[in-house]
């Protein structure tokens, strides 16, 4: 009996007694058997059965075709192993059946043994012949993986003997080198590199070698820079990573490694440390205090300026934050250290309060103390943090004397559910009601309101028809009313109804001032859009769909489709309206399709039928019928179906039942290797194939001789003899030895070999008998795909670059070992499915990807995309996807391949650049102080929108950029200015005051010049203006009752010496009185 499931045998043979024998016999070791009569049926039965696991054909059949052309039609249809079986030994028909099929060759009457080991032979070679192919097919798979990664990536894969030279080069070495691929690898290490990288590469290679060597260690990778030498000789900075390649006694044998030049990493990070230094320069012109607060080490360090604004040098300051505590005015600290606490715990984006610190003189000064938690460890605990101290304490006073008025406008505002609007037409000025703000998902005042804040909110799209209408009623002192899309704060859009009207009129009755309100009606536009989708999409379908489908009422046709117009060759006017009979090649057709498809629809809801339709042409066709009501419970209001074409598939239903192809015994020399002994290991025959192995004339040769006798290894010669009594002693066969044959020539081959016992009629075991299957191209290709994705294996993780496989039919998505972790998942969560990868994806990302997708699948687009995915516990990553599409024959795409790498660390880069740059601006844009710098040629680099509004006043010119700060002023304020910027140029610090006439009004200002210098030098100016003419109008006052109070101080000294003179005459007549008699 086999020892497998059961198995079916399709029994070809036109002797009836001769094939019940040998059913007989097939029944009897556990097999299922399908007998036919001839060739035509055995064709017929093979083609309707897809259960079959194997032929048995005769060749002479009788009349009519033989065994071997059956076997060519059945083999031309489906893959499955043939046996000839036969009383023909010609060698003729010998050749002939191996030109058709090679699983075996079996005389008739060679006994039930050899039967059955050639049938079990022919599943073995069977199977093997499967693997080898599934084995091709995914070394063919891993090369083209590898392959696609070459052609994806920047960097640079490469493999190296142990001697440092190139063994491999990845394709991409010519766009980072200039070198080819041929040119690279007849270079040595000294040609690509700098001196000093040379020696670096020699140093740490060498070291690692001797350490792996020493301790084979399981981690042999290392990491390091060099500096490498392109084809032009431009020199430039890469990262390798690389690790030793290891034969199968974990012996280093070469390395592989990835290149990648980091020349724009580098650059990003310079950036960054310039722009920090210009928005400290800034800061400090600007007079804005810093801090920087390590919670791990309690360490806080604060600029000059900090310390300056309350009184102190700077050294008289502690460096912790119990110096800040300690000066906080009692009634604001609670509020400060709740903050502190709430944004350290994530509450808030930013730490920003208002609270009074103690100045050194024992006064207290209002601050605005902002800041942010910049760097946490990896359970979330801040480590980091910085902000900046503003003194608003004259702002104060005048927030003081507008609390009032807000208040009152706030309890008439709140009590309205739209958002109220105001806006100044004259000063720009614009005011948002709370409701406005919260429409949007904003707290109250949270961004400041103006018209471009209004404006940047607008969707694209909405712009122009939006902006029109206001301006338009503006102009017009019209009412407005008009529909509109802003954006929310977290990025969505909802639909406003925005309504207003001019408010103030000049005495010309041009506008002044327009207000208005806004109301969410985004549910309700929602609503529309949702209602307008599906009716596109029902459209949609109903037109492109592929099979025909319309409506009718009381079987009067009311709608077609065009795939129903173009399937029965009418136009849509030619059926709509008539009725449905016409389509009918009977009227009893008709009416049998109706009885039929209505007792349908009364049962279950719904009704299909098979009938047949007449085209315009005359042409009858058939045609699957499927109805369903719009209304169950009233059928008279219509019934929708769809009609599909099935003439072609029924033709080819009546095609197969009528095709009876041929079935044919085939007997042909057994393919593979078989061979017998008798109870000493002596050879008593073999087949063709095993004598030339042995390097054998012929298989007579081989009576008499043993294993020892022929070109085996003699371990191979006493493993096998040992197998044969292991089989002799128990009475078992042992099946699917793997095993090694040294053959004739030298040859070195691998057998999956079977050894049977052989035992007479009498029960007596005299031999054993062996089959083997040559398993060696199977064996290398084990190897050579293992090899290969070892290789694949290595080159990514050495990359961190993983890769995926998207199958386009089944919508099966497969991922690399890599890709998992960069998805926040761990081993085993990953579903497989596209589904899956659009869960993970951020949502503002989504429709970029799909028309990055449709690109590539209908333009042969290179697919590369940066997008984001959100992990399960929330956190953002970004990733760099690239891949290329596979079509079919027709052109068709049915797979996608690619890679995938996360480049999280380098958007953070260029995101802190541009918040760098962000923050700079908006310090300087909101100070309410006139800030620029120029360069060394006196030209414009920065001015901030203070200094802008205030120039245009007084000048009507409009400062840019690159603009000359000389060329733009007057002779005389030319005279003025250009001595003090070459002064500061020269590396002063200057801080004067001058006045100019705006307006009729003389004004003071104070200006504070400071050099701008990077790397020593000085490279500008940096400028800050203030407007001091109140202050000076106070110290002239203060001057001018000075000079009263020394004049009445004068006045009053003057007649106290003049009282002290007449009190002294007194005293001196009265001593003259008493001297008299």
């Amino acid at each position: 009996m086999i020892s497998e499931s059961k198995k079916t045998i399709l029994l070809v043979e036109d002797m009836a007694i001769i094939a019940m024998a040998e059913a007989s016999t097939l029944k009897k070791n556990g097999y299922s058997v399908i007998i036919a009569g001839n060739g035509n049926e055995a064709i017929k039965i093979a083609s309707e059965n897809s259960i079959l696991d194997l032929i048995l054909m005769d060749i002479d059949l009788g009349k009519g075709m033989d065994g071997t052309e059956a076997a060519q039609i059945i083999l031309k249809n489906q893959d499955v192993p043939i046996v000839f079986l036969s009383n023909h030994t010609e060698k003729e028909i010998v050749e002939k059946t191996e030109k058709i099929t090679s699983y075996g060759y079996v005389v008739k009457n060679s006994g039930e043994t050899v039967l059955m080991a050639s049938i079990k032979m022919a599943f073995k070679l069977f199977d093997a012949h499967r693997l080898r192919l599934e084995s091709e097919n995914k070394l063919l798979e891993s090369d083209r993986k590898f392959q696609t990664l070459e052609k994806q990536i920047d960097d640079v894969i490469w493999t190296m003997d142990m001697n440092f030279r190139f063994t491999y080069v990845s394709p991409s070495i010519e766009k980072m080198h200039g070198f080819t691929v041929d040119e690279m690898l007849k270079l040595n290490l000294q040609d690509f590199l700098t001196e000093e990288s040379s020696k670096k590469v020699f140093n740490i290679l060498s070291e690692e070698i001797s350490s792996y060597i020493k301790n084979k260690k399981e981690d042999n990778s290392v990491t390091f820079e060099l500096e490498q030498i392109k084809k032009d000789r431009t020199v430039f900075l890469t990262e390798i990573r690389a690790r030793f390649l290891l034969d199968k006694e974990n012996n280093p044998i070469g390395i592989i490694g990835v290149t990648r030049d980091i020349t724009r990493r580098l650059l990003s990070e310079k950036a960054l440390r310039d722009s920090e230094k210009t928005l400290n320069l800034a800061l400090e012109g600007a007079q804005i205090g810093l801090w920087d607060q390590n919670f791990k080490t309690g360490i806080v360090n604060r600029s000059d300026h900090w310390a300056m604004m309350l009184g102190y040098d700077p050294a008289e300051m502690k460096n912790d934050l119990d110096f800040w505590k300690s000066n906080i005015h009692p009634d604001d600290i609670e509020t400060a250290l709740n903050e502190a606490e709430r944004h350290e715990q994530g509450l808030t984006e930013f730490y920003k309060v208002q609270h009074r610190l103690k100045c050194k003189n024992g006064n207290y000064k209002w601050i605005l103390n902002w800041g942010k938690i910049s760097e946490r460890d990896e359970e979330g605990k801040p480590v980091r943090a910085l902000g900046i101290h503003l003194d608003i304490d004259e702002h104060r006073q005048i927030e003081e004397s507008l609390k009032l008025s807000e208040e009152r406008l706030r309890y008439a505002l709140e009590g309205n559910s739209d958002g109220i609007w105001d806006w100044n037409l004259k000063t720009g000025a614009v005011y948002f009601s709370p409701r406005y703000y919260t429409m949007l998902g904003y707290k109250p005042n949270e961004f400041k309101p103006s018209y471009e804040k209004w404006k940047e909110f607008l969707h694209p799209d909405d712009l122009i028809k939006s902006e029109t209408t206001i301006l338009s009623a503006i102009e017009m002192l019209n009412p407005f009313s008009v529909e509109f899309r802003l954006r929310k704060k977290d990025g969505s859009y909802c639909w406003i109804l925005a309504r207003g009207k001019v408010a103030e009129k000049d005495s010309d009755g041009k506008a002044l001032r327009i207000s208005g309100s806004h109301s969410d009606i985004n549910e309700r536009k929602l609503a529309e859009e949702e209602l307008k989708k599906n009716e596109n999409k029902l459209n949609s379908i109903f037109k492109a769909a592929p099979v025909g489908i319309g409506m009718t009422s009381n079987r009067v046709l009311q709608e077609v489709n065009d795939t129903m117009c173009k399937m029965l060759g009418y136009n849509r006017d030619e059926l709509i309206g008539n009725s449905a009979l016409m389509l009918y090649p009977t009227v009893e057709e008709f009416e049998l399709v109706g009885k039929e498809k209505y007792k349908q629809i009364e049962q279950f809801g719904t009704g299909t039928v098979e009938t047949k339709w007449v085209c315009k042409n005359g042409k009858i066709i058939d045609v699957l019928l499927s109805s369903t009501p719009l209304n169950l419970r009233d059928i008279s209001g219509g019934v929708t179906f769809t009609a599909l074409d099935i003439t072609e598939r029924k033709k080819t239903e009546i095609a197969l039942k009528e095709s009876q192809q041929m079935l044919q015994n085939v007997l042909d020399k057994f393919p593979g290797v078989v061979f017998w002994k008798d109870m000493n290991s002596t050879y008593l025959g073999c087949n063709r194939a095993f004598a030339i192995a042995a390097g054998l004339k012929n298989a007579v040769e081989i009576i008499g001789k043993t294993d020892f006798d022929l070109p085996w290894a003699k371990t191979e010669a006493q493993k096998y003899q040992a197998d044969d009594k292991q089989v002799m002693n128990s009475g078992v066969a042992k099946l699917n030895i793997i095993e090694t044959q040294h053959q004739s020539g030298n040859k070195i081959a691998w057998f999956d070999t079977n050894k049977i016992p052989l035992i007479d009629d009498l029960g007596k075991l005299y031999g054993v008998l062996g089959t083997s299957t040559d398993i060696t191209n199977r064996k290398e290709s084990e190897e050579a795909l293992r090899i290969s994705e070892e290789r694949y294996s290595l080159a990514q993780k050495a990359a961190n670059i993983g890769s995926w496989d998207w199958n386009m039919l089944t919508d099966e998505l497969s991922w690399s070992e890599l890709v998992i972790p960069m998805f926040g998942l761990k081993s085993g969560e990953f579903k497989g499915t596209m589904a899956e990868f659009w869960k993970r994806l951020h949502p503002d990302d989504i429709p970029m990807i799909e028309e990055k997708i449709k690109a590539t699948i209908e333009r042969n687009e290179n697919y590369r995309v940066e997008h984001r995915v959100i992990h399960p516990d929330g956190n953002i990553r970004w990733l760099l996807e690239t891949g290329n599409v596979f079509n079919d024959k027709d052109g068709k795409a049915y797979r996608m391949l690619g890679m995938v790498q996360d480049i999280t660390e380098r958007k953070m880069a260029e995101e802190l650049l541009r918040n760098s740059e962000a923050n700079l601006n908006s310090l300087v844009n909101n100070r309410n102080e006139a800030i620029w710098s120029i360069d060394n040629n006196h030209n414009f680099i920065f001015v901030n929108d203070f200094f802008k509004q205030e120039f245009f006043k007084a000048f009507n010119i409009e400062l840019k950029r690159g603009m000359n700060a000389l060329n733009i002023l007057t002779p005389e304020m030319t005279e003025l200015w250009k001595p003090k910027y070459d002064a500061v140029l020269s590396g002063e610090q200057l801080m004067f005051r001058f006045s100019n006439k705006l307006d009729n009004e003389l004004k003071f200002y104070e200006v504070t010049l400071s050099p701008i210098i990077s790397d020593g030098k000085v490279i500008g100016v940096s400028a800050l203006s203030q407007d001091i003419t109140g202050r000076k109008k106070n110290e002239e006052e203060i001057l001018q009752r000075k000079e009263e109070l020394e004049r009445f101080e004068k006045i009053v000294v003057g007649r106290e010496l003049k009282m002290i003179e007449l009190k002294d005459k007194i005293s001196e007549l009265e001593l003259k009185l008493k001297e008299l008699p």
